[in-house]
């Protein structure tokens, strides 16, 4: 069985190797292969300790980037993080801020069940679209994501 489309998905350092995989050229020396149709960071490094600016700018497949209001860093609050996908160049890419969602929320804890189903469905929409050639103008209606796009 040969799967039609193939995703690399990741939080945290798991989203750095996203990123590295998709094209990301981090501050070490290893490079990704972009073997996959799309790519989802969840609590992706934005510029600092990981990655300068410009690392993102090869990056040629769907994006899909999620991170919370009080997803906090090692570089920094939320913000930071933002960086990697303004550093994204003009490609299907999409951004989700939960609100209120930490970097614990975003890679599963169980006790907020809100951010927990956002990320879901946030994913689930997202590879949908891929799968379908699809974007459409908005991935989630929700009250409590914010969806920025850029094509």
């Amino acid at each position: 069985c040969s799967p039609k489309h193939l995703f690399l998905a990741g939080h945290s350092l798991g989203a750095a190797t996203t990123m590295i995989e998709a094209g990301a050229i981090p501050n070490l020396e290893q490079r990704g292969l972009n073997r996959f149709d799309a790519y989802i960071a969840l609590s992706q490094q934005g510029v600092g300790n990981m990655f300068k600016e410009g690392a993102w700018n090869k990056v040629n497949k769907p994006v899909l980037m999620i991170t919370g209001t009080k997803d906090r860093s090692a570089d920094g609050d939320y913000t930071v993080r933002l960086s990697a996908y303004k550093g994204l160049p003009k490609i299907k890419k999409r951004l989700a801020v939960i609100k209120n969602a930490t970097h614990a929320n975003l890679g599963g804890r169980k006790d907020d069940q809100n951010s927990r189903q956002a990320v879901i469905s946030l994913m689930d929409e997202f590879m949908k679209q891929v799968m379908t050639k699809e974007f459409e103008k908005s991935a989630l209606k929700s009250e409590m994501v914010s969806i920025k796009e850029a094509f």
